[in-house]
């Protein structure tokens, strides 16, 4: 009998420690999805809770400690804070090539305003042909359109740095996300408001500001090239004059237009993509 009691005793201990155990697993699962899901909207940031072993349940400590180090050195990575030498030679490589970017982007967007400003300049010295908006609404002149001109540029050239630099897009918290889902929650933090991008400002100004610079920055890069090139047309060629005045001007804004959408798709598939290639 004393036998049957002790080996009752042993199955129900054994049953109580594999339940613990389910339990355990279980907890920790909890806290490294948690963990995950936190990293997911805050990539820049790991939660540094006031919590001791005590908090947690039994055994589950220690697996919240390791996945919190491993998330932890994989956004050091990323941010470039890591000690290791192979992550700081990858970091230093890839601000060598952000910064060669930045650089021969507002060295060309400079010399192409000057390109476009310095052609409208020879061929209508008076503004009386110029197509440009500010000028045949509002009537200003060309120390006007300068100032305007440098203060714009300065302010796009600071966003153009601001996105290479400065932004990191939030994280949308699922793996098989689409990119207008990823659209939807980088601008207003949920994956349910993509049509409101064409009419609201979006909430997250940070994303705001680094779209600005990168799709206003590539788009008047190429125009100013391609406006620039029109005017010598118009300076050299008679032929080109006579089917200027037919349409070309609407033909100019509407390649303005389409390459502000081509670039606009560029940023949100290149977010994306950094995005989804950073999972665990």
């Amino acid at each position: 009998m004393a036998g049957e009691v002790e080996g009752r005793e042993t199955k129900d201990e054994r049953r109580k420690t594999k339940d613990e155990r389910r339990k355990t697993k279980d907890e920790g699962r909890k806290i490294v999805d948690v963990t995950r899901k936190y990293l997911f909207v805050r990539p820049n940031h790991f939660p540094d809770f006031p919590i001791g072993a005590n908090t947690f349940p039994k055994g589950t400590y220690m697996m919240y400690r390791s996945c919190q180090l491993v998330l932890q050195k994989q956004i050091n990575e990323r941010n470039g804070t890591t000690t290791s030498k192979e992550g700081q030679m990858m970091q230093t490589k890839l601000k060598k090539k952000k910064m060669n970017r930045f650089l021969i982007v507002s060295v060309l967007l400079l010399i192409g305003r000057l390109y476009d400003a310095t052609t409208t300049y020879l061929y209508t010295p008076d503004l009386l042909n110029e197509s440009n908006v500010l000028v045949s609404f509002c009537g200003i002149g060309w120390i006007s359109i300068a100032a305007i001109q440098i203060i714009f540029i300065v302010g796009l050239i600071y966003l153009y740095y601001f996105y290479l630099f400065r932004f990191r897009a939030i994280r949308y918290p699922k793996k098989d996300a689409s990119l207008k889902e990823h659209i939807s929650y980088i601008f207003f933090g949920n994956r349910t408001s993509f049509e409101k991008m064409f009419y609201r400002i979006p909430k997250n100004r940070n994303a705001f500001f680094a779209y600005i610079g990168y799709v206003t920055s590539m788009t008047l890069l190429s125009v100013s090239y391609i406006v620039g090139t029109s005017t010598v047309f118009l300076l050299t060629s008679e032929s080109y004059r006579l089917v200027y005045n037919k349409g070309i001007p609407y033909m100019l804004y509407g390649i303005m237009v389409i390459l502000a959408i081509c670039f606009s798709v560029r940023f949100f598939k290149n977010t994306y993509n950094e995005q989804t290639g950073y999972i665990i």
